[in-house]
């Protein structure tokens, strides 16, 4: 039988999610739970810094530069899920710059099986 994933948003700075005021790619998360019952990483356990530049505006070279150690750990407990697959969700992949740094950081954690899921690209 095959494990069932735990979806991981990817996590906004500080700064974006007061300016938004909430995080799309959570939101993503929770309506897919809402339709197929899955665990979700708690809102705030991965913390990511604010971007040193607009992403918008860059090459995908400078974007991966730009993502260089942007996420930590702001939960032990992220642990507690290490042998599950994990499944990255997103709401739009233009370079894959964003997602790419975050599954480093997750590899660096010790996760193993990670899976990206985004609804739209650009």
């Amino acid at each position: 039988m095959l494990e069932r994933p735990l979806l991981v948003p990817v996590p906004l700075s500080q700064q974006r999610r007061d300016s938004r005021g909430y995080n799309q790619s959570y939101s993503i998360a929770e309506g897919w739970v809402a339709a197929m019952p899955l665990p979700i990483l708690r809102e705030g356990s991965i913390a990511r810094r604010a971007s040193r530049i607009n992403q918008v505006h860059v090459s995908k070279f400078e974007r991966r530069l730009n993502m260089k150690g942007v996420y930590r750990l702001a939960c032990p407990s992220v642990y507690d899920w290490i042998n599950r697959p994990i499944l990255i969700m997103d709401d739009v992949y233009t370079t894959g710059s964003t997602c790419f740094a975050l599954w480093q950081f997750l590899k660096s954690l010790g996760f193993k099986k990670t899976y990206l899921f985004t609804l739209a690209m650009a």
